[in-house]
């Protein structure tokens, strides 16, 4: 099992793979922060989110960078395409 999967869950992942495969990581500060409200990683007190999320073509990698409004790291995650594969066929099992 992928280590995302096994430390955030099926349903983070499953909803993280459709937000960078379909809406390309970019989405509004709000949309981040009811994300992650819903996976009980936020408080809701936490009002603002900075959200960081980018391809590397040359590596082929997606960094997510989400923080808070101190600048604490919520989520921190790198996934290459070859794990972003992996994640599906877990997830489609």
């Amino acid at each position: 099992m992928h280590e995302l999967i096994k430390q955030f869950g099926k349903p983070f992942a499953s909803e993280l793979v459709g937000i960078l495969m379909i809406n390309k990581g970019k989405l509004e500060m709000d949309r981040w922060r009811s994300f992650l409200l819903k996976h009980g990683l936020i408080k809701k007190t936490t009002k603002i989110i900075r959200a960081n999320v980018f391809y590397r073509g040359m590596c082929n990698e997606w960094y997510v960078r989400l923080r808070n409004g101190r600048g604490n790291y919520i989520i921190y995650i790198v996934v290459t395409d070859n794990d972003m594969k992996q994640i599906r066929m877990e997830l489609s099992e």
